[in-house]
């Protein structure tokens, strides 16, 4: 291999390079930075400077850290070798250097991760590590958290999930890192099993029959819950009768399991239960099989992703599981016609501006939190179908001429504050429920 300061040499090439680099900025913003370190216009040296291993680390055996920068700049000099310039000696050199640090297993994943997304396609989610772990529900209905507890406070999880035409997939990929993804430290990396080709997806998108499971959600929402004049609502199931809030989403992918390849429409319903920290939910899902709607297992968690690896190469895998949520029975309880009249629900981001609608988990609280607070999915895209179930019977028994539920949902910015009144209200007939 080249000595690293041997790269300052190729100048024709260099100046092409960043060249290429400038006119794909638009997508990669870090384009301009790789050329900078790449091909300076001065001489200088490049050190390892980048990569911190403190003595005590050296000592304890602690992960050796790698900066994000030169990572990105390592993917998107790749992409740009791959698809845009040729294979000179100079890409082989310089992609020869992902060996020279971490585990090669390691090594090869997040190479493979940053190089990957760089092409496009891929919807990005920040989530922070506790936060995905104890409400991995949240975050995606079978993909649970790939990564263990940390001991430091500002660890956060970077999903990748590929889309195709606006279609998310379970193609997923994860990088665990420190403060700042920006100038943060990668900590360890995971990829799930599915992996799709273009021809996979085109042929699964040329169906646009995903099911619709909300007359289902709404009819288990009603045969699990008791409504009363206050607005609230009790799980009859529990003993204690404690008022809970209950809220639903739903995610529409095309989903791949071994070879299978299939339009997934999963429905999830879950609430807070008696303890702050524990929640209930329950899914269900169906899959188009040549045009007709059947019902899907859903799948073990633990089958789901492929790898977790820490930058020593070690499992990344958790341990135990730290995940509040608790899987109940809603959709297999019975209801009554009569039960439908007293509960209703809303669409609470249809009733706010869309820039409060981000790929990250929110609070919610109804009523100046009467009823508790309740946590929003992660996505955007599954906060736009997430509907927040209430007692009919408030607005029927309020002394208030026009009453409204007031409800609060802490925004990327500010909070968010707006009122339900009962024309916002999904009405039965609205939703299929005759």
């Amino acid at each position: 291999m080249r000595n690293k300061n041997d790269l300052n040499g190729d100048t024709e090439f260099g100046h092409e390079l960043k060249d290429k680099m400038k006119e794909l900025s638009s997508s990669v913003d870090c384009f301009d930075k790789i050329s900078a370190r790449a091909f300076p216009e001065k001489d200088s040296e490049l050190t390892d400077s980048e990569f911190t291993v403190s003595d005590l680390e050296n000592v304890t055996g602690k992960h050796k850290r790698i900066s994000v920068l030169k990572w990105s700049s390592i993917a998107a000099a790749a992409a740009l070798g791959i698809f845009i310039l040729p294979k000179t000696a100079f890409y082989h050199d310089f992609m020869s250097e992902i060996s020279e640090d971490g585990d090669p297993k390691y090594n090869s994943l997040i190479s493979e991760i940053l190089t990957e997304t760089a092409k496009g396609g891929y919807e990005v989610c920040d989530v922070p590590l506790d936060s995905y772990i104890r409400y991995s529900v949240l975050v995606d209905p079978f993909y649970e958290c790939p990564f263990g507890k940390s001991d430091k406070k500002d660890v956060m999880v970077r999903l990748f999930e590929r889309t195709y035409r606006d279609i998310p997939t379970n193609q997923l990929y994860a990088i665990e890192y420190s403060g700042k993804y920006a100038d943060g430290i990668f900590l360890a990396a995971a990829k799930s099993g599915a992996t799709f080709n273009d021809d996979e997806l085109a042929k699964a998108a040329e169906s646009s029959d995903w099911g619709d499971m909300s007359d289902k959600t709404y009819k288990a929402v009603c045969a699990s819950f008791t409504a009363d004049k206050y607005g609230a609502l009790t799980d009859k199931n529990d003993d204690e009768q404690t008022v809970t809030p209950v809220a639903s989403y739903e995610k529409k992918q095309i989903f791949k399991q071994g070879k299978e390849v299939m339009l997934l429409s999963t429905d999830v319903i879950y609430t807070s239960l008696s303890h702050p920290d524990r929640y209930g939910y329950d899914i269900s899902c169906c899959k188009n099989v040549d045009g007709e709607l059947v019902s899907f297992d859903i799948p073990k968690a633990d089958k789901l992703w492929k790898y977790s690896v820490s930058f020593n190469g070690t499992s990344a895998f958790p341990k135990e599981k730290g995940s509040y949520f608790t899987r109940m029975n809603y959709y297999s309880r019975p209801y009554s016609q009569e039960e439908i009249a007293a509960v209703n629900c809303f669409e609470p981001y249809s009733l706010v501006n869309e820039k409060n609608n981000d790929n990250n988990i929110q609070s919610m609280q109804v009523r100046d939190n009467l009823f508790g607070t309740i946590y929003t999915p992660a996505w955007s895209y599954m906060k736009s179908s997430m509907r927040s179930y209430q007692s009919m019977m408030y607005y029927y028994y309020s002394s208030d001429s026009a009453p409204k539920i007031n409800v609060v949902i802490d925004g990327p910015a500010n909070n968010v504050s707006f009122g339900v009144s009962r024309s916002d209200m999904l009405y039965g007939e609205h939703i299929g429920i005759t």
